[in-house]
This record gives C-alpha cells, sequence and structure tokens, in this order.
C-alpha cells in the first residue's frame, strides 16, 4: 500500500547522477559506429519496435497496478486514466536508445555489438543532459516502480487534478 504522504519530488526518479556516471555507453556493430561518427547523429528507435515487446506496455500497466492498489481511487478516476493513456497511445511515439553504465558487459557485447566485434561507444553524461530529450535510467525494481506510479497517482488525486500527462 503507498501512504499518500510518501508523495516527494517526482522528478528525479531515474535521473542519472553525472558525477557517479560522467560516460554511458552505446553497444553497436562496427557498421552502426561508423554511421554515428560520419553523421555524428546517435538515432533514436521507436519503442514500439524494440527487441523486448513488453518493454512499451510495463510501465502502463504498473500505473494500472500502483493506482488499483490505492483504496482511495474510484472508478471515475480509473476511467480518466484510462482515457488520457488511450489518448497518449494514440498521440505520441516514444523513442528511446539504449546506453549502459558499463562499457564491459559481456552480454551486452553479444546482443548489440556484434558478438564481440563491434564498439561499446562511449558518451559524456553532462553533454547528453543538455540535449531536448528526457535522459534516465532504467529503474528495474518492481516495488520502486509501483512506488512511483503510486505517487503520481495520488499527488493527482491530492491536489484535486484529473491525471494530466505532459508529453516531454
Amino acid at each position: 500500500m503507498i501512504a499518500a504522504n510518501s508523495v516527494e519530488d517526482l522528478s528525479s526518479f531515474g535521473k542519472i547522477d553525472t558525477a557517479s556516471s560522467p560516460i554511458v555507453y552505446h553497444y553497436c556493430s562496427l557498421e552502426a559506429f561508423l554511421a554515428i561518427i560520419q553523421s555524428k547523429c546517435l538515432r533514436l528507435s521507436d519503442i514500439n519496435t524494440m527487441n523486448d515487446s513488453h518493454e512499451m506496455h510495463w510501465a502502463y500497466s504498473k500505473l494500472a497496478e500502483a493506482a488499483n492498489s490505492i483504496a482511495e481511487f474510484d472508478e471515475i478516476f480509473l476511467e480518466e486514466f484510462d482515457d488520457v493513456f488511450s489518448k497518449l497511445q494514440l498521440s505520441s511515439l516514444p523513442l528511446i536508445a539504449c546506453l549502459s553504465k558499463d562499457g564491459d558487459v559481456l552480454s551486452q557485447w553479444r546482443a548489440y555489438a556484434d558478438d564481440g566485434a563491434g564498439v561499446a561507444l562511449g558518451l559524456d553524461t553532462a553533454l547528453l543532459k543538455k540535449l531536448s530529450v528526457r535522459f534516465g535510467q532504467v529503474v528495474y525494481a518492481e516495488i520502486d516502480q509501483l512506488a512511483y506510479f503510486g505517487k503520481i497517482c495520488i499527488s493527482r488525486r491530492k491536489f484535486g487534478r484529473k491525471l494530466i500527462i505532459r508529453k516531454s
């Protein structure tokens, strides 16, 4: 159960500390590396075409689970929530790039860097934060995900607002 008094700064969730992680790595093939260097561009991918088909739906399911676990939310709130997310899915295209804090991970080399024949391209996190994209890390602990989404629900209800999702 998520307590209503546990609402804290939601904007810090998943943020990367550039002091402790000054470099992040993008594992790729030699061909992709050359394309990045020549174009001076790191392309973002459509989240719907990622190799894990559940990635796009995971956040939605965790938000719904968090809202359902909070007794103070009635069916009207949940309908508003569902309406916002249904419309959001039709009007936005989430794009992502996958990066790692570690530049030498065997599974990453195998899966994304041509079975070890590719490159782990190091990127400066301070420079990445200056781009007009949201830059953050994946939070894998399910309990932290549920707490975060519960806080979003509580903050919307606490301040008497409908669930409003800002486009980033």
